[in-house]
């Protein structure tokens, strides 16, 4: 006959055990759009690891799911967590993601910020085949082209940015550097 403490033992093992049934069966019902609110108002609360963890979660049940995907990518870029948010963009990619233009661009932030110059310049240049006047990546593609002394042609990108919107800052701070 077991005593009072081995009681209360199996007691706490079957409710946590009930509890964890519950929350599966309570997450099965929700929608990747629930999950995706959720961890939206984490992160405007400012709870990266809550919002990531959230995303993490949705994948879980919807282990496809691009746009989680990639906002979690966003996400661990913003925590400087590179190599995991390079995997996740990819896997963005991998499952369709709708305008793959930007995971594209974030996989040559990546390898930007990896210091793998000639891995960014490709994804830059994947993401200008499909939006050519995508300014955000003109410039970067300029900054890749000044990191690897290719001056003129880091000019030309620069320019074409600002071709596009005069104003664009960035552009102008990037065109800058070169001189």
């Amino acid at each position: 006959k077991p005593g009072f403490f081995q009681y209360l033992l199996m007691n706490k093992i079957i409710l946590f055990a009930i509890s964890i049934v519950v929350s599966v069966s309570h997450s099965i019902g929700q929608t990747f759009e629930s999950y995706d609110r959720k961890a939206q108002t984490f992160y405007k609360n400012g709870q990266l690891d809550s919002a990531i963890s959230e995303y993490s979660r949705a994948l879980f049940f919807f282990p496809e799911n691009p746009i989680a995907f990639y906002n979690r990518g966003v996400y661990k870029l913003e925590l400087y967590e590179i190599e995991l948010a390079l995997a996740d963009f990819r896997n963005a990619v991998h499952f369709d993601f709708p305008e793959p233009v930007y995971p594209l661009r974030n996989i040559g932030t990546c390898f930007y910020e990896l210091g793998r110059l000639d891995s960014a310049l490709v994804y830059f240049n994947q993401a200008l085949e499909m939006v050519p006047d995508y300014t955000s990546v003109l410039k970067d593609k300029g900054m890749v082209l000044f990191k690897q002394n290719e001056l003129n042609l880091a000019l030309n990108s620069f320019d074409k940015a600002l071709k596009i919107d005069p104003n664009y800052a960035n552009a102008h701070a990037g065109r800058g550097q070169v001189y």
